[in-house]
């Protein structure tokens, strides 16, 4: 092998003379599988306790965009089912992103005066939710919630 030549020793590592590159590796088909999972298990229903009585429902939002070189990607007719979904060219192209959405919270400990004089929590800590929330009176479902 010549300086500056790769060899690649597995699907996911190439090694040159001086350092190891990693391969991207998509997430897309272990998120198929656990959908898939998610899907096919039923729910266990836990009863809430008589001092908590309303129960909390979130949406987990996931997107899936094509690599940016994938040709335009036409609306589809009809919504495809959750395998179809995962069969689809542009789904399975190198490159195809995963999203999950996430909700910035509000710190409570950071009270309008202490923005105003600026003693604002400098942390890198973030407070982040899934969509969703407390079940309210009236509410249809937990879907309902969660949406």
């Amino acid at each position: 092998m010549s300086d500056g030549e790769s060899t690649c020793t597995s699907p996911t590592v190439c090694e040159t003379p001086h350092m190891t590159i990693p391969e991207p590796v998509s997430v897309i088909p272990l998120l198929a599988h656990a959908l898939t999972k998610i899907r096919s298990t039923p729910p266990r229903i836990i009863t809430s306790p008589p001092t908590q009585p309303r129960r909390a429902a979130v949406a987990l939002v996931i997107r899936v965009t094509p690599p940016r070189s994938f040709p335009q990607v036409p609306p589809p007719q009809t919504q495809p089912s959750l395998h179809d979904f995962f069969q689809l060219d542009w789904v399975n192209a190198p490159g195809a992103v995963a999203e999950i959405l996430f909700l910035k919270r509000e710190n409570p400990g950071e009270d309008i005066a202490a923005i105003a004089n600026n003693r604002v929590n400098k942390s890198s800590e973030a407070h982040v939710a899934f969509p969703g929330g407390r079940t309210e009176e009236g509410d249809e479902g937990g879907c309902y919630t969660g949406a």
